[in-house]
């Protein structure tokens, strides 16, 4: 296994724990914007399983094209990581 190929599954790891804890911070919100809560975190936990899957497949493949492979699923774990913290500042405002 690469660096590149670590370094993914690490992000990915990491996005994990992030939401978990949205998760978290959901349940603590008033009960009125839980629901849509629920359902943008569970859009972006979509996009965390299929960047998982989309690691797994390269990873399986041997990515003959692994630079360019890594580089697009990196920039998709940015962006993830990106709307992730926009989920949680407009979920954690008081008395939201």
């Amino acid at each position: 296994m690469t660096n590149d190929v670590r370094t993914g599954e690490e992000q990915l790891q990491s996005l994990d724990a992030e939401i978990d804890r949205a998760r978290k911070k959901m349940a603590e919100g008033s009960p009125s914007h839980k629901v849509e809560a629920a359902g943008e975190l569970t859009v972006l936990e979509k996009m965390h399983q299929d960047l998982a899957d989309k690691l797994k497949a390269a990873t399986k493949q041997h990515a003959e094209n692994w630079t360019l492979a890594h580089e697009e699923i990196r920039k998709d774990i940015e962006s993830l990581y990106e709307s992730l913290d926009r989920w949680v500042m407009k979920y954690s405002k008081p008395g939201v």
